[in-house]
């Protein structure tokens, strides 16, 4: 393999890998009311940003974007699934309590 077709065929990965990056930052930030995508897609973001790096310890391109959406993201599903948990908590006092809840509403819709 010659030397120049080699870089070329790493910095087309790379790019691609900062392309999807970008993508999956964004779905992650447009998912962001929802914990576990939020979470699950700003994840994959952020390890797609820090693998298009390509060996350098620099950020380039689309994956810069990408890295912030990806970090935006998930702070934002860690975010919403603590309000889900201290929501739990508070209106029913803990799980057991919602599990009665939603056993009661059951028996009532038949």
């Amino acid at each position: 393999m010659v030397n120049g077709q080699g870089s070329a065929d790493l910095q087309q990965k790379s790019s691609g890998m900062a392309a999807a990056s970008l993508a999956l930052g964004t779905i992650g930030v447009l998912m962001a009311g929802c914990a576990y995508p939020a979470i699950l897609f700003g994840s994959l973001a952020i390890i797609l940003a820090l693998l298009s790096r390509g060996g350098n310890w620099k950020v380039e391109g689309y994956a810069v974007p990408g890295l912030i959406l990806g970090i935006i993201s998930v702070a934002f599903g860690i975010l919403v699934l603590v309000y889900y948990v201290v929501t739990v908590v508070t209106t029913f006092g803990g799980i057991d309590g919602y599990f009665d809840y939603l056993e009661n509403l059951m028996e009532q819709m038949g």
